[in-house]
């Protein structure tokens, strides 16, 4: 049974990304070796972040189980994008923490988590939720991805949507680097 989550999460596909080929696509050359380009600067930029990673299988593990056992207790996120921009909004906020503060301890980020799941949980859903949080919370603390990081990457996805002569307003999915799959999107099929 997959576990409810975006792609992106454990045991989850990554999403469909706005990259791949554009041959049949009416694209030049020129712009297939732009494509190419800014799509080779975005996954030495994707690895370079990963390989600095220090989220655990473990970390990784504690997620999975815990997403189950909230489809156990019959807890369905919203949708898979609403909880695929919460998580993505993790790795951001991560980045801008007050010193001294952590991800764990984040009281409205948690409620956030909570309400994409229910408006009125039961005691044990209340206990589950937040083992979930935490275990979002602790991969990605441990991931490590900087402001500096963020940055690099939306002027790498970026130059790739200009290359596509995409208007997407669509963001690279940050929490893939937590999870190791953010290679991945510079790998996937067109979504547009």
């Amino acid at each position: 049974m997959p576990i409810p989550g975006p792609g992106g999460s454990p045991g989850n596909p990554a999403p469909p990304s706005p990259v791949g080929s554009t041959h049949g696509k009416g694209g030049s050359h020129s712009t297939n070796s732009a494509l190419q380009t800014a799509l080779k600067t975005l996954k030495s930029d994707v690895q370079t972040i990963e390989l600095a990673s220090g989220t655990t299988v473990g970390e990784l593990t504690a997620i999975k189980i815990a997403l189950r056992t909230l489809t156990t207790d019959g807890l369905f996120p919203s949708s898979r994008s609403a909880l695929s921009s919460f998580e993505n909004s993790l790795v951001t906020a991560n980045t801008s923490l007050p010193t001294g503060t952590t991800l764990a301890s984040d009281t409205t980020l948690l409620n956030q988590f909570v309400a994409l799941y229910t408006s009125s949980p039961t005691t044990q859903q209340t206990t589950d939720l937040t083992t979930a949080y935490n275990a979002l919370a602790a991969a990605v603390t441990s991931a490590g991805v900087t402001s500096g990081n963020i940055t690099t990457i939306n002027t790498d996805w970026t130059a790739v949507l200009a290359a596509l002569n995409s208007t997407s307003t669509a963001t690279f999915p940050y929490f893939t680097l937590v999870t190791g799959q953010g290679e991945s999107v510079c790998n996937g099929p067109m979504a547009f």
